[in-house]
């Protein structure tokens, strides 16, 4: 009690003069040593203590536990049974404990009796009862540090920690809120205590180690005493302590705690899993104490691993898909070591607190500069939460290392992990990788959908509802190559908590980029390591070199008597607070000599190298290393050194030897002496990799300052070297079956033994290209390249590629490699043109080069070979390949192809090997250039809605879409990445109509757009805001717009008839231009910005000067100009029309400077110039074709072949030839053996919709679509007979000539029959039909006096025909086919030479025949319905009856035939490239042609069924070199044309590729004759392929059949086994 007047001590005053007094006892050291006796008996607890403890109990007798004290050792299995504290020397047990020492304490200190009844008020005031580990284990626990703190000054950092322990826990108790975490943080102070309670006093029975562990472990309390105070001095106002405490300082202290009791783990403890659950036990080193079986168990069960479902998970193939990187995790040596027990704990106690910490953010950022130890906590923390069960998957990122430098890997990567580790994962990311159709190739996703998708979808099915947390980690994230994939990797996973316990700990340095995408996001811990105040870093480091230099044998020895000795506090100082300063100082003195010299050395210079640090250290080893050798010498560490800088990834002592053209013994000498900054795994073995210890060793290597040292790296010249070694290596290495594949009828990974290259050849051709490009592209470097590019080693560079691991990869890289190079603005064009060349080629036939090396011989180079297009490269001869007749398609086109939906807008990508469109659909589409191959995958746009209109960015990543119709709902404009489908700024939602036309600014920076709303529109693409006012002025919708090339004007043309130029900057209307008569469709500007081009629906293209919008040319289509655009030189306009016709015109003459392209048969949508005007686009519906844009010499005449869609093929009487009508206006005539015209052709008729041919094949009838009319022309001369005829009706659906081609007969809608004379046109009968329906089909019998018709009802009608003066018709008969159904007669046939019979044929694909019997015409089912009628279109029938064609919905093509009356499809054809339009069967029906609306025509053979099995034996038994010498001559249903391209046989044989653009051309089908068309068509000649399988190496030689070499392909199954021994099964 205070005295009457006397002034009452402040609480708060009181629990801080207790804790000065705790910290006070830090400097006490009493006068009496004690004795070096180990142990000190017992003694009972002091009376002031008894007091305290009482007057506690009394506080909180009303709320204590009933059970209390059976919790008091609940989970701390200690031998000790000690329960009285130990009194210090000197001291009676019943002396009131602290009378002595206070004695000896400073004037003014507090007295023990003060401190112990501070220590009682300060827990009674709090009114707070003890957590369960019991009133008196607590009791002891504190007396035990207080004896600890007052007699261990032999040690003071157990007498510091012991006192800050004290401290640290009596504030806990006071308080803590969570009984839990403070029972848990007291079992393990009780622990500790009792070891250091028994602490040794002879240096010589304590390890070193465990001196240091405890050094760290004093360091980490004091921070944490440190912290208390500062927090208990926050408190604002003198009431009782505890109650202002505010909830964020509880939680505060509550982690410190935790943090505290992660400090002791780590110190003294080694975590094991025993029964599901995690123990603690005392480190080995710890030799001392008794009790040695300590241990303390967490009562948490951790996840077990269910063996079954990992084996599962690991053989499937769907984690395949996630890549195969190897070496990223944690755990691989390479990585480096953890930190050195003892340091880092307070860090590493507060990571352990973050992830345990639910509360926490999900993401934990460790930033630092380079050498501050980054990876070293990253490993140590991986390892301590793999202990714990925590860790979830790790990823090191390196960027001297392929896989590990790629952004796009590290999630794949971690999912892979983790669901090889946890099943329920591994059970769910199956799933998803299996279902969803964005997941098929996960490491080329949107890294926003990997993490979506790999990580949080799967992790929320597995650990939903668990408390236990996930820990995903990513190490120097800034070592990552794609600086925008790092943004999009942060942006990813920062924005939101997982709903799950998933975290993700982060370390890199603290880079620009990276600082930018954390500072803009709130979701997040970080830690600079630049903050550790200094002295904790250099103790850190003192412990570190004090723990590695012990193990120098040489040092130690020296001063062992006094070890540590102080030398290491004096480098200690020199190394700052960088440890990969300290770790190169080790491993500079732990080189090879004299080690305790060059410590000793150091130690004298180190006050020199201190404000220069790595730098000057760097310099010498360096220096050392080159001291005192030869100049050879010198060069090769030079060489070494330039080839550590520069190459790609780490290689081996091997292949180092091989690029520097020298033995593996100069190689180990070379670095001999560099072992302190360079590391080598296994020295003694050739295949040790030699990698740096850190990234600053590269950076001095090539530093200014280090110019004019022996050691200085140029990086050009380095790379030149590197780049003429790789060349060299080529050179020598590289031949004709490098990749040592043993047959060519299995992949590379199916081969029977495994396929791979010599090391330093692997590196050589995977990585020159990089090196020619860090050189700079010299001179000699091109001579070089000219004679690689120029030789047969190139044939053997791409063989080798073959083989590389991740050769698809590979070729990605190597293709943008060679791309770069050819951009290099030095190149000579001709070596430009070789380097394009050759990455054609590479890109063409990536699919055999990278599936079966032996095909690059066997199947690419044939194909190249038969292009006939000139090239600069010249491969070796292999006459023994297959052998390919290739017709090419002629003029200027190059590929076509077709999307899935309607092609809204397409466009080249930047380096014109690519095609992208966007589609109707909302997608991404896109296709080689060259071939027309569709990439093998399209990307789904973002916006749900179907895209109107669609426009690219200048560099292609960026497209602009805008909603087809308002009725959708979505008037926006959305932005997307073209090569993710991910959005890329807010959408544009200012318009008031739906988005008619689009185009960004040349930079891409802008987007303008027109609309219905009748305005113009300017937009920022970074934001998606409005760039200026709406442009007012039209008064109907604007159909286009465009940006001239200087970013200055807008042009906009608008269906008011009107183009209106306007200023970009301010959006001020500059030009009115008027003159067109129709609706300006489109408009462009010219490349050097004068002129303005404008296409309109009045056929017309008006070129407009842009200053004074004067007109300066008009030209015109044959329809609306629909687009139009300038090539980049200015010299071409190219425009489109509706008349699906592509124009090239001479921009200064303002003439044709071609014939008009043809090929699409629809209105031509878009036109488009590749970057280098070498390509011309052009765009229909779901077409696009792609042209050379270098214009030929304007020919009068027609096309060899037609150009747009067939419509209408008839068999000549003869069956040699047929004729064909098409959209394109012309008839042609062939021949069915040559496959030649057997005619000019005939023009000039406008759609072509009916034909007939007379009897003698001199004359053919047709109608045309455009005027309805009927014209009879002479086929040799091609004259009408007569004037053209418009006959009855307003469509005639059939023509046909009489028997004696007198006369002709049309049928027409308007259920009429007209007779016609062939000779001079007059109408000699129309007679009206009995009904009102349509007639469809009409024919005549051989003898000219019946003609039957068929009608749309399905009624058929027999007339008796009289063609005396009067032709008259007379019914005869009239009834039903299909017993009265209402399918239309679209087939008509009189059966040759027969009167009395002839077949019908409905619309359903039933077919009857009607024979006239007793006078009466009675019908006979042959065939019965196809299917239903919207299964199967029916296209043709033939004349006997016996068939029908009919085209399915997906396009396939069928030959059906009857079997008692039921139809049976005979075979299917399915090498159709557009829609089956038209067919017809010979005369004879041995053959049938097809017409298709890609305009191509094709002759087959008719087969009603497949060979039987007897009929394949025959011809086996018959199959020589010469049977089978075509492609085509196998037979039916011995080889397959797989969607891949490949040819195999029914064992699965890998015989021939066939390109992309080749296969709908190829003579594959043995009942295919001839394809007519505008199409690439190949033939394969099989001669001379008779070495292949085992044998393909001897492709190279002559072909010698005549003398019993070689053999023909294996076109049965059973061949290639008696060839070929069985491989290997594929891994």
């Amino acid at each position: 009690m205070s005295a009457p007047g006397e002034r009452k001590p402040r609480r708060r005053d009181r629990a801080k003069g207790f804790l000065e007094t705790a910290y006070r006892r830090l400097t006490h050291k009493p006068s009496r040593l004690p004795s070096r006796s180990r142990s000190l008996p017992p003694s009972p607890t002091s009376e002031t203590d008894t007091q305290s403890h009482e007057h506690f109990n009394s506080v909180d007798k009303s709320s204590e536990d009933p059970i209390s004290d059976q919790h008091g050792t609940t989970n701390l299995s200690c031998s000790s049974t000690q329960s009285k504290a130990v009194p210090p020397p000197g001291r009676s047990s019943n002396e009131p404990q602290g009378s002595d020492v206070q004695d000896e304490l400073p004037d003014g200190s507090a007295s023990l009796e003060q401190e112990d009844s501070a220590r009682t008020l300060f827990q009674a005031e709090a009114g707070h009862r003890l957590p369960s580990f019991g009133k008196t284990s607590y009791a002891v626990l504190k007396n035990t540090l207080e004896t600890v703190v007052a007699v261990t000054d032999f040690f003071p950092p157990v007498k510091s920690a012991a006192a800050g322990l004290l401290v640290i826990c009596q504030a806990i108790d006071a308080y803590g809120d969570n009984q839990e975490e403070s029972e848990k943080l007291l079992q393990r102070v009780a622990a500790l205590s009792t070891i250091m309670s028994s602490f040794p006093r002879a240096d010589d029975d304590v390890l070193p180690e465990v001196r240091d562990r405890f050094s760290g472990l004093s360091r980490t309390i004091n921070q944490y005493k440190e912290s208390l105070e500062a927090m208990l001095e926050q408190n604002p106002k003198s009431k009782a302590v505890r109650v202002f405490l505010a909830p964020q300082q509880k939680a505060e202290l509550l982690k410190l705690g935790q943090e505290l009791s992660f400090a002791i783990e780590l110190a003294t403890f080694e975590s094991t899993v025993e029964n599901g659950k995690r123990v603690l036990c005392v480190i080995k080193d710890i030799k001392w104490l008794k009790e040695s079986n300590m241990r303390i168990e967490d009562n948490i069960e951790v996840t077990r691993t269910i063996d079954k479902s990992v084996r599962k998970l690991l053989r499937s193939d769907l984690l395949k898909k996630l890549g195969d990187v190897d070496g990223a995790e944690f755990s691989n040596p390479k990585q480096g070591p953890g930190c050195t027990a003892g340091t880092r704990l307070a860090l590493l106690a507060k990571l352990l607190g973050w992830v345990v910490d639910a509360s926490s953010s999900h993401v934990f950022w460790l930033t630092g500069m380079a050498g501050t130890g980054k990876t070293t906590v990253a490993i140590t923390l991986c390892t301590q939460l793999k202990q714990r069960r925590l860790l979830g998957a790790s990823f090191f990122c390196k960027v001297k290392e392929k896989g590990q430098r790629d952004v796009y890997l590290i999630i794949p990567t971690l999912a892979r992990i983790v669901a090889e580790l946890r099943p329920k994962f591994g059970d769910a990311l199956e799933k998803i990788l299996e279902t969803d159709e964005d997941c098929r190739h996960p490491t080329k996703m949107p890294i926003r959908d990997q993490y979506s998708k790999l990580i949080l979808q799967p992790a929320n099915v597995a650990f939903s509802g668990s408390n236990d947390v996930i820990l995903l980690c990513v190490d120097a994230l800034d070592e990552c190559e794609d600086k925008d994939g790092v943004k999009d990797f942060l942006e990813a996973i920062l924005p939101e908590n997982p709903s799950v316990p998933l975290k993700i700990f982060l370390t890199s340095r603290p880079e620009s980029h990276l600082k930018d995408s954390f500072r803009s996001s709130p979701h997040h811990d970080s830690f600079h390591l630049q903050a550790i105040e200094a002295p904790i870093v250099q103790a850190d480091i003192t412990l570190f070199l004090t723990t590695r230099l012990k193990g120098v044998k040489a040092i130690y020895n020296a001063y062992q008597a006094n070890w540590p000795p102080p030398e290491i506090n004096t480098i200690a100082q020199f190394c700052g607070q960088s440890f990969i300063v300290a770790f190169t100082a080790y491993k500079y003195i732990n080189s090879t000599g004299n080690c305790l010299k060059r410590f000793q050395q150091f130690v004298q210079r180190s006050s020199n190298y201190k404000l220069l640090g790595i730098e000057l250290l760097y310099k010498q080893i360096l220096s050392e290393a080159c001291q005192g050798l030869d100049a050879d010498e010198i060069d090769m560490i030079h060489s070494c050194l330039s080839l550590l800088v520069t190459a790609s990834y780490p290689l081996s002592i091997h292949d180092y030897a091989k690029l520097l053209a020298t033995d593996t013994s100069a190689i180990r000498e070379a670095f001999k002496s560099l072992h302190s900054v360079v590391q080598i795994f296994g020295e003694d073995q050739d295949d040790a990799l030699i990698s740096i210890f850190h990234a600053s060793f590269v950076d001095h290597l090539t530093s200014d300052e280090c110019q004019g040292e022996p050691y200085f790296v140029k990086i050009l010249q380095s790379h030149s070297a590197t780049a003429e070694a790789c060349f060299a290596v080529m050179d020598s290495s590289l031949h004709f079956g490098i990749s040592g594949a043993a047959t060519s009828y299995r992949s590379n990974v199916d081969q029977p033994e495994s396929l791979k290259l010599a090391t330093e050849l692997d590196y050589a051709c995977g990585s020159w290209g990089r090196h020619v490009l860090g050189a700079g592209v010299t001179e000699p470097i091109q001579g070089n390249m000219r004679r690689f590019l120029e030789g047969e080693k190139l044939l053997y560079w791409f063989e080798a590629l073959s083989i590389m691991r991740g050769i698809n990869d590979v070729i990605t890289y190597v293709l943008d490699d060679i791309l770069r190079i050819s951009m290099q603005t030095s190149m000579p064009a001709e070596l430009v043109e070789l380097l394009t060349t050759a990455g054609d080629f590479l890109r063409n036939f990536r699919t055999p080069i990278s599936h079966s090396a032996p095909h690059l011989y066997l199947s690419a180079l044939p194909f190249f070979g038969a292009t006939g297009n000139p090239s600069r490269i010249s491969f070796p001869s292999f006459p023994s390949v297959p052998t390919i007749h290739r017709r090419a398609t002629g003029g200027q086109e190059v590929s076509t192809f077709h999307s899935s939906d309607n092609a809204i807008y397409s466009g080249f990508s930047p380096d014109e090997t690519r095609i992208v469109c966007v589609t109707e659909g909302n997608c991404i589409q896109y296709w080689n250039t060259q071939t027309g191959e569709p990439a093998p995958v399209s990307i789904e746009g973002t916006p749900s809605i179907p895209v109107g209109e669609a426009t690219f960015s200048s560099k292609g990543r960026i497209v602009a879409i805008s909603g087809a119709s308002t009725r959708h709902g979505d008037l926006n404009i959305h932005l997307w990445d073209s090569e993710t489908g991910q959005p890329l700024a807010k959408p544009m939602d200012s318009h008031a109509g739906r988005v008619r036309c689009l185009a960004f600014s040349p930079c891409g920076e802008f987007l303008v757009s027109g609309s219905e709303d009748t305005t113009v529109r300017l937009w920022c693409t970074q934001t998606g805001d409005s760039a200026l006012p709406p442009m007012q002025g039209h008064t109907c919708m604007v159909r286009s717009v465009a940006f001239s090339s200087d970013t200055k004007y807008i042009a906009s043309g608008s269906a008011d008839k009107t183009v209106r130029v306007w200023m970009a900057l301010t959006g001020a209307q500059v030009l009115k231009l008027e003159g067109h008569v129709d609706q300006v469709r489109t408009v462009a500007f010219s490349p050097n910005g004068k002129h303005v081009a404008s296409g309109s629906f009045d056929r017309t293209i008006r070129v407009w000067d842009v200053e004074t919008g004067v007109l300066t040319a008009t030209l015109g289509h044959a329809s609306n100009v629909t687009s139009l655009t300038f090539s980049p030189n200015n010299r071409y306009i190219a425009s489109g029309s509706g008349d699906g016709t592509v124009q090239i015109w001479d921009s200064e003459a303002m003439e044709p400077a071609s014939n008009p392209l043809r090929g699409h048969g629809t209105t031509i949508d878009t036109v488009f110039f590749s970057s280098s005007g070498k390509y011309l686009a052009s765009g229909s519906c779901q077409m696009t074709r792609v042209w050379h844009a270098l214009p030929q010499a304007t020919v009068s005449g027609t096309p060899a072949f037609h150009t747009q869609e067939i419509t209408v093929i008839k068999f000549f009487p003869n069956g040699r030839h047929f004729a064909s009508g098409s959209r394109d206006g012309t008839i042609h005539v062939w021949d069915t053996i040559t496959g030649q015209p057997a005619s000019d052709p005939l023009g000039g008729l406008g759609e072509v919709r009916c034909l007939a041919i007379s009897h003698d094949g001199k004359y053919i009838a047709s109608r045309s679509v455009n005027d309805n009319a009927i014209r009879v022309r002479n086929i040799q001369t091609g004259r009408t007979v007569f004037e053209p005829r418009i006959p009855h009706g307003n469509f005639i659906h059939s023509v046909t000539f009489s028997p004696d081609d007198r006369y002709f007969a049309t049928c027409s809608n308007d259920a009429t029959v007209c007779l016609w004379d062939a000779k001079t046109g007059e109408a000699h009968l129309v007679f009206e039909m009995p009904t009102s329906d349509r007639v469809t089909s009409m024919a005549f019998s051989p003898d000219g006096g019946c003609m039957v018709s068929g009608f749309h009802d399905g009624r058929i009608a027999v007339w008796s025909l009289h063609t005396t003066d009067v032709p008259t018709l007379k019914p005869v008969f009239e009834g039903w086919s299909d017993e009265g159904g209402s399918d239309s007669i679209i087939f008509l046939y009189f059966s040759p030479g027969s009167n009395e019979s002839f077949v019908s044929g409905s619309d359903n694909g039933s077919i009857q025949v009607w024979m006239l019997s007793n006078g009466s015409w009675q019908p006979s089912m042959l065939m019965s319905r196809i299917g239903n009628d919207y299964d199967h279109t029916c296209i043709a029938f033939a004349p006997n009856g016996k068939f029908v064609i009919t085209r399915s919905l997906d396009n396939t093509v069928s030959l059906w035939g009857a079997k008692n009356g039921v139809p049976t499809c005979l075979k299917t054809y399915k090498d159709f490239t557009g829609r089956l339009s038209c067919a017809a069967f010979s005369p004879d029906c041995e053959y049938m042609v097809t017409g298709s609306t890609d305009a191509t025509i094709r002759l087959w053979r008719v087969l009603a069924h497949d060979p039987t099995p007897e009929l394949l034996s025959n011809s086996r038994a018959q199959q020589t070199s010469e049977a089978h010498s075509f492609l085509h001559n196998v037979p039916t249903g011995a080889l397959k044309l797989c969607d891949d391209g490949w040819i195999r046989n029914s064992a699965d044989d890998l015989l021939l590729w066939v390109p992309y653009e080749c296969r709908s051309g190829l003579y594959y089908d043995p009942t295919q004759v001839l394809i007519l068309g505008n199409i690439t068509t190949s033939k394969v000649e099989l001669r001379e392929a008779v070495y292949h399988g085992k044998d393909w190496l001897k492709c190279g030689e002559l072909n010698v059949v005549s003398v019993g070499k070689g053999r023909p392909w294996p076109t049965f199954s059973d061949e290639s086994a008696d060839l070929d021994p069985s491989p290997a099964p594929s891994s």
